[in-house]
């Protein structure tokens, strides 16, 4: 109400009308691969009042890295709104092999792939011509080429080798190097041998002290079969099959 000099009067009514407030609508893509700086943001801004303020935490919406972003809106009357994301990255693709050795001069040697990070599912690409499986199988003893790749075309390639052992029969005369068999806390071989590996069922090998008078110390290992590698005088090696079982 406005009143003047003369005690007239007039009066008016105005509405006040709160501005719509900022939003923004916005979406990313991780990059592709551990370690790549490709992830990309897309953004969309409604409301505020006049000319709108954008700041961003990136250069490139193309070239977005892992880590936490923010976008900052400000409109004309000073009001702002911000998004805070985090870009979260693919882990690693990392690849273990399990290897089993092949008999001297026969496909009897397998390996397999045990895969982890990256983006499933997996294409395996084997040099030995296995096909697109884990697992590559009737191995000769060789040298061979692994390429793991995930669904962004992440990779992972390792060379492994599939050592050849000799076959030991039952009959032969040779077992009787590495005794008593089955054996609980230790086993002892031939003072004419020399230890060379020691590995479980599947290949993988096992961490041993070093013999003591010929005798290696099996306590810590679980139950179970496991392979002996010996180097005999004559420049020969075999491998010799052992049980260890518990008390």
């Amino acid at each position: 109400m406005i009143h003047d000099a003369h005690g007239c009067e007039t009066h008016d009514e105005i509405e006040l009308t709160e501005p719509n407030p900022i939003v923004i609508d916005l979406d990313w893509t991780a990059p592709a691969c551990n370690g790549l700086d490709n992830g990309s943001v897309n953004y969309s801004i409604e409301g505020g009042m006049g000319d709108l303020e954008v700041i961003t935490s990136w250069d490139n919406e193309d070239e977005l890295n892992p880590g936490w972003h923010s976008l900052l809106v400000t409109d004309a009357m000073g009001c702002e709104a911000i998004y805070e994301f985090e870009v979260v990255a693919p882990l690693p693709l990392s690849l273990n092999l399990e290897l089993t050795p092949a008999l001297e001069n026969a496909a009897t040697g397998s390996a397999t792939a045990n895969v982890e990070g990256g983006t499933p599912p997996y294409t395996y690409w084997w040099s030995s011509g296995s096909g697109n499986f884990n697992e590559s199988l009737n191995l000769t003893p060789n040298e061979y080429v692994l390429q793991v790749i995930d669904s962004h075309g992440c990779h992972s390639d390792t060379t492994f080798v599939i050592e050849s052992i000799v076959q030991v029969q039952e009959h032969d005369p040779e077992m009787a190097l590495v005794f008593p068999n089955p054996a609980i806390d230790i086993i002892h071989f031939s003072s004419q041998c020399q230890l060379v590996d020691l590995t479980d069922a599947k290949g993988c090998r096992i961490t041993y002290e070093l013999p003591l008078f010929n005798a290696l110390n099996i306590q810590s290992l679980p139950a179970g079969n496991y392979i002996i590698s010996l180097l005999l005088p004559s420049g020969e090696r075999i491998a010799v099959h052992w049980t260890k079982i518990d008390h």
